[in-house]
């Protein structure tokens, strides 16, 4: 649903976004979210034949907050560091593949300003443990990072790490609720009060050789 709704949204309310007017959309995120439902059926997609139809309508509540939180994460951040959102493109479920990195990733959203060289790389992280907001965990935390690194590879930057740690490429994590519902420890986008130190996080990617795969080492946040 996300995969849908999210481009519609953002590309429908660009103008207002880049103004920073992330609370004053065209229509109700619940409304793109219905609509992504909609060209999901006629697309072939028939999400309601998947699961049991509470659970879909528990889907598209949490896509829905998803998407708000999103809206305002985009909105806020893409002023901040510099990023045109009337020009900007919009992708999910992307595949990226860097020949530097030696690294092939999809990730669940990306907003790009090729011209300014300035990203927002964004993954989902839905369901409810015990009645909780879902848990946020260490690998997943690297694994928005590794993409944010693809990401500032695909911009041009020769040192993919320093525009992460400069901000020029804000990764976040983004979830339906919780005390973060917009997760990042971005130098440009801070919304943790947690610990992290961003540059030591990297530091723990380490980047394989061309014939072996990438792996990460972590430390738990």
């Amino acid at each position: 649903l996300l995969a849908v709704a999210f481009p519609l949204l953002i590309l429908e309310n660009r103008e207002k976004l880049a103004r920073g007017s992330g609370y004053d959309l065209l229509r109700d995120p619940r409304d793109y979210v219905d609509e992504a439902e909609i060209r999901l059926e006629e697309a072939g997609v028939p999400i309601t034949e998947e699961a049991e139809r509470r659970v879909i309508d528990a889907a598209k509540r949490d896509a829905t907050m998803m998407l708000r939180h999103a809206t305002y994460f985009v909105s806020d951040a893409s002023c901040k560091i510099g990023l045109d959102l009337t020009r900007a493109k919009v992708y999910t479920e992307m595949q990226l593949i860097s020949y530097k990195l030696h690294i092939w990733g999809v990730l669940d959203a990306l907003v790009e300003d090729p011209y300014n060289k300035r990203a927002l790389v964004i993954e989902w992280k839905s369901g409810v443990e015990y009645g909780r907001a879902p848990r946020l965990h260490s690998w997943e935390l690297a694994q928005v990072h590794v993409y944010a690194l693809m990401e500032a590879d695909r911009l041009g930057y020769d040192d993919p790490k320093e525009a992460v740690l400069m901000g020029y490429v804000v990764p976040a994590i983004v979830r339906p609720r919780g005390q973060y519902p917009v997760y990042s420890i971005s130098p440009k986008y801070k919304t943790s009060e947690r610990n992290v130190n961003l540059e030591e996080l990297l530091s723990l990617i380490h980047i394989s050789e061309p014939t072996r795969p990438l792996y990460i080492s972590y430390a738990v946040f």
